[in-house]
């Protein structure tokens, strides 16, 4: 009990002897001559910074090369995750594109919430709610096979309604390919092959004939390449 009440007084003790301590710095007077604290302007030093660079025209040259070098050989972190496989076989498959909710979507009325018109897991079919030829034809293909770059070159080069897709490659495969076929090409989403059911390369993408609700997916297979480019080759040296 003793060692109680003498350790409280101690900490009162020490309590007060910090107040006072704190009261009689801050009424202490300034003794000896005192500067302001000069910061440069944040802009102004950026603004110096970047005229310094500028007439620096080895550094700049040097930061544009890497720059360049950088983009050229730029691929989306997703690309990997959205690669397909070659086939070796062709075949045609059908796939319903189904689409399930995520979230609630509420009902409203006069900006007023009042409920749910679409709760969250609600399943739709896609193609439905899109008018019949607004889906351009899908073609994804490996832009870093040979064979099957040259195939999309030939049959698809000059076709308006379809969109050409790699799974593969980088800025710099993608800027060639589309100098030579004068259209543009575009990297594969890993979406892309969950909504429409992909599994290879070649896919030819388009809206069924026949199913409302369908895609129909064409894979056309590495036999099927190589058979049709050695045909032209035979063609051309008879």
């Amino acid at each position: 009990m003793k060692r109680t009440i003498l350790f409280s007084l101690f900490l009162m003790f020490f309590a007060c002897l910090s107040i006072s301590f704190s009261v009689s710095y801050a009424d202490t007077p300034v003794c000896g001559k005192t500067y302001p604290i000069a910061e440069p302007d944040l802009l102004e030093e950026m603004h110096q910074r970047a005229q310094k660079l500028l007439n620096d025209k080895k550094k700049l040259a040097e930061i544009r090369q890497r720059l360049k070098k950088q983009l050229e050989h730029y691929r989306p972190a997703y690309l990997s995750q959205a690669y397909l496989p070659p086939s070796d076989k062709s075949f045609t498959y059908l796939h319903d594109v189904v689409y399930t909710l995520p979230f609630d979507i509420p009902k409203v009325v006069n900006g007023k919430v009042v409920g749910i018109l679409y709760p969250k897991g609600f399943t739709f079919h896609v193609l439905r709610y899109i008018p019949y030829g607004a889906m351009p034809t899908l073609v994804i293909f490996d832009i870093k096979n040979r064979l099957q770059r040259e195939w999309v070159a030939k049959h698809y080069a000059k076709k308006a309604k379809v969109m050409l897709i790699s799974v593969s490659g980088d800025l710099n495969d993608l800027a060639d390919f589309i100098k030579k076929i004068k259209r543009p090409v575009y990297f594969n989403l890993p979406k892309i092959n969950e909504r429409f059911g992909l599994q290879y390369t070649i896919s030819i993408v388009k809206r069924s004939d026949k199913y409302i609700d369908d895609v129909e997916v064409r894979v056309v297979g590495m036999k099927e390449i190589e058979k049709e480019f050695t045909k032209t080759a035979t063609k051309t040296r008879h």
